[in-house]
């Protein structure tokens, strides 16, 4: 039984003395590979006095002389994409190293802050690859390798143009075309085709740096190039490709229109034959409107509507009766100069002939019957000079008051409380007859 065991610890301490191996891969932006390669080298502890070789699986330390464990870990960056990339920098978190472990770089970082190395690996062509590695003496446990985060990468992102059709139609096929700024293709990319529903397709570039797929929804498509920068934004909207129209369904549709034009011909019929009444009865409710305010002696305004632009009878009948009055009131006011000049001029020669004869009987001391006579004569020619002045006077009165009638009839009647102001003719002057004493001889 002895012999069993130790041949068995033997075989463990063996197999123990070969590194241990554990890989993970992870994909930068579609164009950088890492893989993370870690080894656990776990040598074995043999005790000095038999020279028996064991490994319980403790950790023992390194004073003792009975050896040590150790983890190794490689990052190897490799460039999978179509173009050179620039400036590429690596960072490994250093969270999962046991604290007091010793740490090893090759090469040497770039910056080490004791929780994050970072290594500038510079520029990697198409295909080209670097690795760098650190070490720390102590035994990695399989749950602290898988919490391990992917590395972190940064580098310089080079810049190209996309050229995409801004129409389709729907189940057709768009062609892309990647480029650099210089216009020399891009072959080998991946360009990412995000669909109007949110989902995504990835296509890659041929040769010629062209690319093609089916847009099989309608909308709006938009792209994107992991790991590059796009010069300007490029999407492309596709629609339903409407179907050609049969000769029949084209003559059907033009009978549907002209069905449906000779269905509103009736109704725009009516719609006319109401605006022709509603105008007629407007212009009569106008019309009577206007009379009312005649007949009330009120100035009317109307907007009536003629048919025609010939004036209306009654108004060149108003005009006619308008003028006729004028006419008559200047002939009217011309006769009366006329017969105030006669009556100034009849009464101016009776009184020098009565101032004559009076001064002549004064002169003579007495008045001959002949004088007498004619003073008698010229007194009854001034009576007979005032009778016909007043009776000119009460024609003239009578003829003001037939045209004030005939005016009030044509015209409107002002408003109560105004007095129209009457033309008022100069009064005669009267004779006054000097009676004096004649003696007879």
């Amino acid at each position: 039984m002895k012999i069993l065991h130790l041949l068995l610890g033997m075989l463990f301490a063996f197999g123990m003395a070969f590194p241990e191996d554990y890989s993970t891969q992870s994909v930068h932006d579609g164009w950088l590979k890492i893989t993370r390669s870690i080894q656990l080298i776990n040598q074995p502890a043999c005790a000095p006095l038999t020279g028996a070789c064991h490994d319980t699986g403790a950790k023992l330390p390194d004073e003792l002389g009975m050896g040590r464990a150790k983890t190794k870990v490689i990052l190897t960056a490799q460039n999978i994409g179509p173009v050179q990339r620039d400036q590429i920098e690596i960072s490994e978190s250093l969270a999962h190293v046991p604290l007091g472990a010793s740490l090893s770089f090759k090469p040497t970082p770039s910056a080490n802050d004791g929780r994050i190395a970072a290594w500038a690996i510079g520029s990697l062509k198409p295909g080209e690859s670097k690795s760098v590695a650190y070490e720390y003496s102590a035994r990695a446990q399989i749950g602290e390798l898988e919490g391990i985060p992917p590395a972190q990468v940064r580098s310089a992102t080079p810049s190209a143009i996309l050229a995409s059709p801004s129409r389709a139609d729907v189940g057709g096929k768009v062609q892309l075309s990647l480029r650099f700024e210089d216009g020399s293709p891009i072959p080998q990319a991946v360009v990412q085709v995000h669909f109007p529903d949110g989902s995504m397709q990835s296509v890659k570039t041929d040769s010629e740096g062209k690319a093609s797929f089916v847009a099989s929804k309608d909308g709006f498509y938009t792209y994107s190039v992991p790991g590059m920068k796009l010069a300007k934004l490029a999407s492309t909207e596709a629609q339903q490709q409407e179907a050609p129209i049969s000769a029949a369904a084209a003559v059907a549709q033009e009978s549907q229109a002209a069905g449906q034009m000779f269905g509103l011909l009736p109704i725009l019929a009516a719609i006319f034959a109401v605006a022709v009444i509603a105008l007629i009865i407007y212009n009569f409710f106008s019309y009577r409107k206007e009379e009312g305010a005649k007949d009330a002696g009120e100035a009317a305004y109307s907007q009536k509507l003629p048919f025609s632009e010939y004036p209306q009878p009654e108004q060149k009948a108003k005009e006619d009766d308008t003028k006729r009055l004028l006419d008559l009131r200047r002939s009217q006011q011309n006769e009366q100069a006329s017969h105030a000049a006669e009556t100034s001029k009849a009464e101016g020669e009776a009184s020098q002939e009565i101032s004559s004869l009076e001064q002549k009987a004064r002169a003579e001391g007495e008045v001959s019957v002949e004088s007498g006579e004619e003073i008698e004569s010229a007194i009854r020619q001034l009576e007979e000079i005032r009778q016909k002045l007043k009776e000119k006077k009460a024609q003239i009165e009578s003829l003001e008051k037939e045209l004030s009638g005939q005016k009030e009839s044509k015209e409107p009647k002002e408003p109560a409380g105004k007095k129209k102001p009457q033309r008022v003719l100069p009064p005669s002057k009267k004779l006054k007859s000097k009676a004096k004493t004649f003696k007879r001889s």
